[in-house]
């Protein structure tokens, strides 16, 4: 990811994990908020992502929140209620 994003002309601030469960992404909202970054890209089961996009959207509401496919289930939706309304998603397209 970091090639691709690089050879797009992408910088990454930064890199944040969490694990699987996690309800509370403090910590890692904290960091991303420092780098003021103009878009967050998530990966992770589409329940984690509902619970983090909505902490993510009340700390930093005009951040872009991209989410790799695995997170295209309405299960995301379902978690972050009307918060992951507007969340993009990506889907892995052909190698060049």
């Amino acid at each position: 990811m970091k090639a691709r994003a690089a050879g797009l002309g992408l910088r990454i601030s930064g890199l944040q994990n969490f694990k699987g469960g996690d309800t509370d992404f403090t910590a890692q909202i904290n960091e991303i908020r420092q780098s003021s970054p103009q878009g967050v890209y998530i990966c992770g089961l589409p329940v984690d992502g509902g619970r983090l996009v909505p902490q993510l959207r009340r700390a930093s509401p005009s951040t872009v929140i991209i989410a790799d496919s695995t997170m295209s289930s309405p299960d995301l939706i379902n978690t972050a209620g009307a918060a992951g309304e507007g969340v993009h998603r990506v889907f892995p397209g052909p190698q060049e």
